[in-house]
């Protein structure tokens, strides 16, 4: 089947791409969207997402530089108040410090005060660096600060231990966004608080709670910003003191991370629960936990006890303590392993989802509709293997909902497209084939078309010929007009087509008033020759109802004649115009029987071939005419006439010897 012509080529291809047009528009107003605003909606989806592509990347391959000291529940089976946990942690503090652990820090909320807090203090004062939690509560409408909670109301010793653990140094550049306000601050014990630096251990969570991001300061006083624990943790790790760029990024030594859109830092987790090593408190006071369990390491003391409900759902399913959380997230900025998700990866996620839906609107102008599905979905797998290689190797969190929103957008109005094309192709192909139909005989069109001549192939094979012409058309077309003559022979052919279809003949050569039409294409079969014996009875019959009009003038009589023998079948022609036909002696006899039929004054002939090959009930009426020798053979032929019908005068045998006709 051929394609459109250029012109009409071109039309259609302008007319896709005014079509397209809109949906690139609404493919890059998503992405403005997911970008500047979002949605609970599509967040959600794009979190499902971000939980995919984790699982799809597995756990890091070199399990973090960070232990956690696990206060579980054996740890509080034994020390069953807060009193006595201080007192534990002023024991395990110096032991964890002595193996020289890159950074130190309590995942504890140390907030009301106990007889053990000076010892607990003193353990502290003695191992510098080590960072106490300090947690935000969420602000209330008309609540004041320091109101909310114990712990919660300024006191000097908090103000200047929240000052001494401020970001050191601190830059807003003119289109900063203002610094967030929280609620109250929980805070450690004053004695707690004079002893160490503070950092916060607040989270970012989805409606999931899964967290999601790290908010990397709280305000502090005089506006001087308090870290988050994994950054001040990984800060310590390097030995470089932090810098803040509000709204744009953090350093600390070689790291540059920069900030989402609300000024936080997107969460690596290294791999579900238990890919930190933990090692519970119990065995740091026992002295079981070797030193080589801390060193060079960050440590982080955290419950991991059910019963205290500081657990998060995990991305890669199921719950996580948060200090493995918080630790996991100070071992990836320590070690450089950063996701990014800011202004840029907005930028190359809005570029990605236009060309992935240009590529799928091509795909959809692609030749054939296998083509366009494989185009298809090599367009949408290569978006989202690209999708996966940017996070899993280079940490940049490309928004994966507007990929998927562009290929439903263009993958939808591409299949729609291939319907409409494929509904087009399909009237025009029905069409050419009407069309070819009413050229070549119906039991081989379909044939033809699928395949073309080499799928007919040519084949010597049995078959039963009939021959049909009209008595005495010529010499009364010589009196008619053009048009007289073109509208009988439309009758007459009309006759031919219905009797021979409706036996399963083929007409492979039209002959002005006459015919020939083959039994046994486009395979034989056992009854072809019964059929052609039918149909030419039925032919006879039949031609007297061709009566009236200017032509004929008198009642039309056919003459046929049948043969059963081997032939050639085969497309023959030349290499733009062929036809099917039939060849060999078996043809060329039964035409020759016309002349029989005419000599001996009868309208239906066959030979003795063609009666055998029918069969006793085929043949029934079917009577000896005359032994002919045809010319141009030497063997002579057993002619046999046709049964008596209503109408006709019969004729007696030949009674004369052999003709040559």
């Amino acid at each position: 089947m051929s394609g459109p012509t250029a012109p009409e080529g071109g039309r259609r291809g302008r007319a896709w791409l005014v079509a397209a047009a809109p949906i690139l528009a609404a493919v890059l107003l998503f992405a403005l969207w997911r970008a500047l605003i979002a949605d609970p909606v599509t967040d959600a989806t794009e979190h499902g997402l971000t939980d995919l592509r984790f699982r799809l990347r597995g756990a890091w391959e070199t399990p973090p530089a960070a232990v956690v000291v696990a206060v579980d529940e054996a740890a509080l089976a034994v020390h069953e108040t807060p009193a006595a946990l201080r007192a534990a942690l002023a024991r395990a503090v110096p032991a964890i410090a002595a193996a020289r652990p890159t950074a130190l820090g309590l995942d504890l909320l140390l907030v009301a005060r106990t007889p053990a807090d000076a010892a607990l203090a003193g353990a502290l004062a003695k191992a510098p660096g080590v960072r106490l939690a300090v947690a935000a509560l969420p602000r209330r409408e008309g609540a004041a600060d320091g109101a909310a909670a114990p712990g919660a109301a300024p006191t000097p010793d908090r103000s200047a231990a929240l000052a001494r653990s401020a970001v050191p140094r601190v830059t807003a550049p003119p289109d900063a966004p203002p610094a967030a306000s929280t609620g109250p601050l929980l805070m450690p014990a004053p004695p707690l608080a004079r002893a160490a630096r503070l950092a916060h251990v607040n989270l970012r969570l989805d409606r999931a709670g899964v967290p999601r991001a790290l908010p990397v300061t709280l305000p502090g006083p005089e506006g001087r910003p308090l870290p988050a624990m994994p950054l001040a943790l990984a800060a310590e790790a390097l030995g470089a003191p932090l810098a803040l760029i509000r709204g744009e990024a953090v350093r600390f030594g070689p790291r540059r991370l920069a900030l989402d859109a609300a000024g936080d830092l997107t969460l690596d987790h290294p791999g579900p629960a238990g890919t930190v090593r933990a090692v519970p408190l119990g065995a740091v006071l026992s002295g079981a936990a070797p030193p080589e369990a801390f060193a060079g390491r960050i440590v982080l003391v955290g419950a991991t006890a059910g019963s205290l409900a500081d657990t998060f759902v995990s991305p890669w399913g199921g719950e996580v303590a948060g200090v493995e959380v918080l630790v996991g997230a100070a071992a990836a900025l320590a070690e450089g392993r950063v996701l990014r998700r800011d202004a840029a990866t907005a930028a190359i996620s809005a570029g990605l989802a236009l060309a992935l839906a240009a590529a799928l609107l091509g795909a959809a102008a692609a030749p054939g509709n296998a083509a366009a599905l494989a185009a298809g979905t090599v367009s949408a797998a290569a978006a989202a293997a690209l999708v996966q290689a940017a996070f899993a190797r280079h940490g940049l969190v490309l928004d994966a909902t507007t990929a998927a929103f562009a290929a439903l957008l263009a993958g939808g109005a591409g299949a729609e497209r291939r319907y409409r094309l494929s509904r087009r192709e399909a009237r025009r192909s029905a069409r050419r084939e009407a069309n070819l139909v009413r050229f070549v005989a119906p039991a081989l069109a379909e044939r033809m078309a699928e395949a073309g001549p080499d799928g007919f192939g040519r084949r010597e094979q049995p078959a039963t010929l009939l021959f049909v012409d009209l008595v005495g058309f010529t010499s009364q077309a010589e009196t008619a007009q053009p048009g007289e003559t073109a509208e009988f022979l439309s009758r007459l052919h009309a006759l031919y087509e219905r009797e021979s279809a409706h036996r399963g003949g083929v007409i492979v050569d039209w002959q002005g008033d006459g015919a020939l039409i083959v039994f046994g294409l486009p395979q034989p079969a056992p009854d072809d020759a019964a059929r052609a014996l039918a149909t030419a009875v039925a032919l006879a019959d039949a031609a007297p109802a061709l009566a009236g009009g200017p032509l004929p003038k008198v009642a039309p009589r056919l003459r046929v004649s049948v043969h059963h023998g081997p032939v050639a079948a085969a497309v023959l022609g030349g290499r733009s115009q062929s036809v099917v036909t039939v060849a060999g002696d078996a043809v060329n006899l039964a035409s020759r029987l016309q002349d029989v039929a005419k000599a001996e004054g009868v309208d239906l002939v066959a030979t003795r071939e063609a009666l055998e090959a029918a069969g006793p009930e085929a043949a029934r009426g079917w009577r000896p005419l005359t032994r002919a020798s045809l010319r141009g053979r030497v063997a002579q032929a057993e002619v046999w006439r046709g049964p008596a019908r209503a109408g006709t005068t019969p004729t007696a045998p030949s009674t004369h010897g052999p003709d040559r006709i």
